[in-house]
């Protein structure tokens, strides 16, 4: 399973968009939010699981 991209929503206002789980997590805790109805930890928990897939 592969990261899916999420877009965010800064403070300010402006979309961006984010490509891995480590950036998401980054922007979540500077106060970025989710677009769509996403809560960060199935984002990193489905990271995580396709981490463990692999090896």
């Amino acid at each position: 399973m592969s990261f899916k991209p999420i877009t965010l929503v800064s403070p300010n206002g402006n979309e961006y968009v984010t490509d891995n789980a480590i950036e998401f997590n980054n922007l979540t805790n500077k106060g970025y939010t989710p677009k769509q109805n996403v809560k960060p930890e199935t984002v990193l928990a489905r990271a995580a699981e396709s981490k463990s897939d692999t090896k």
